[in-house]
């Protein structure tokens, strides 16, 4: 078998994986399509009353678009954030994990699971301030926190990156 060009263990914790969902539901761009729409609408709604353009002037008019935006700016931040850190203290089988790295593939390994990807199989690689996340499918990937990666890791995902956009079909699995 062949020597894993790094090995890392990591520790995953309800921060790092709040961080990761909002991170993933920030990138979608139904969320923000829905928001931006929601938004729209309640601001068309609004306005004539704020223009006096609306024959009723009852503040019963404009609570029911506010109530709106306020529930989806809240869901949007703290209630995903919420339900993920519920998610996490429910279902926490991959706290503590190993990741191979080699030529063509990854191998996770976590308490009771293993698994291999091979590079040409990941969706996307996304690379914040603080953390990797290796996407294997929109909603499926792993959180490597930066500061527990070793020396060169960087310059290796920002290859893997490269590798996996340009020549994807390209690429074989060797496991």
């Amino acid at each position: 078998m062949n020597n894993p060009k790094f090995h890392i263990h990591a520790t995953l914790n309800e921060a790092d994986y709040v961080r990761f969902n909002h991170t993933l539901v920030w990138r979608n761009k139904k969320t923000k399509w829905i928001i931006a729409i929601s938004l729209f609408s309640c601001i068309l709604i609004i306005v004539p009353y704020l223009l006096n353009l609306q024959p009723s002037s009852s503040i019963l008019y404009y609570l029911p678009p506010l109530f709106i935006i306020v529930s989806l700016l809240w869901h949007y931040t703290k209630g995903i954030d919420k339900i993920a850190a519920k998610l996490f203290r429910t279902n926490n089988l991959a706290v503590n994990f190993e990741v191979f790295f080699y030529d063509d593939y990854l191998e996770f390994k976590g308490k009771s699971s293993s698994t291999i990807w091979c590079y040409n199989e990941l969706h996307e690689i996304i690379v914040t301030k603080t953390d990797i996340y290796i996407m294997r499918t929109p909603q499926i990937g792993i959180c490597l926190q930066k500061d527990i990666c070793p020396n060169g890791f960087m310059d290796y995902i920002d290859n893997l990156k490269t590798h996996c956009t340009l020549s994807a079909m390209q690429t074989n699995c060797s496991k």
